[in-house]
């Protein structure tokens, strides 16, 4: 299966009907024709930045990561006003941008290094192989929807030429929280028992994770 074909039948189970993002050429292309085939429309927007933002409110209405995606170096540059604003407000978004060729150094044509772009506006950036692309999806995915959720960022080397990457993945993410452990339990347990008028301070997180009803069943409990 070529990534594109592999991006869009993801983006289709996760009840994604639409992706966003302002086409060149290459890859966006060929996701817009796998979009097609999946049952997922391509919306182009007249700019990047807006790509991203309403691919992540888009996709945490349905409780997944939204996708945009853009072409490299000018696309990218545009997407990350975008990127930032969906990463200050914690929204699930993974943006594919088409990059340079994996093996060049040198000064190209609407070129940059994506890396250093977005490396304080992203929870992660990958570069996809082919041979591991299927979990890298998968794994961008999982990343961008735990805990506090924000914008993952993805290349698709020029030069990756959309090969084969396998079939997409059934097992479960291979990205998984960590539970507290039993003792830190016991301990904060003991405290509540002391304590005469306990304060419960909560954040943003208890509605992302899903946790408005385990929160109430605790505060009434204390």
């Amino acid at each position: 299966m070529k990534f594109a074909d592999l991006l869009m039948q993801n983006a289709a189970e996760r009840g994604l009907k639409y992706v966003f993002g302002l086409p060149g050429s290459g890859f966006p292309m060929d996701a817009m024709e796998a979009g097609r085939k999946a049952g997922v429309e391509f919306v182009h927007v007249s700019h990047e930045s807006s790509a991203a933002i309403i691919a992540a409110y888009y996709g945490a209405g349905l409780d997944t990561a939204g996708l945009a995606i853009g072409v490299k170096g000018v696309g990218a540059g545009n997407m990350a006003g975008g990127i930032a604003n969906v990463f200050f407000e914690r929204k699930p978004v993974v943006c594919v941008f088409e990059a340079g060729p994996t093996e060049s150094n040198v000064d190209l044509v609407q070129v940059a290094d994506h890396s250093a772009m977005f490396a304080s506006i992203t929870k992660s950036f990958n570069v996809l192989q082919r041979p591991t692309a299927n979990d890298t999806l998968r794994d961008a995915i999982a990343l961008a929807t735990d805990g506090r959720s924000g914008p993952v960022v993805l290349d698709f080397p020029s030069d990756f030429d959309d090969g084969d990457c396998g079939e997409l993945p059934v097992e479960s993410p291979r990205y998984v929280e960590e539970s507290p452990d039993s003792g830190s339990l016991e301990r904060a347990q003991a405290l509540i028992d002391r304590s005469n008028r306990p304060l419960v301070v909560v954040g943003a997180d208890v509605a992302t994770t899903g946790a408005s009803q385990d929160l109430m069943t605790f505060v009434e409990a204390i």
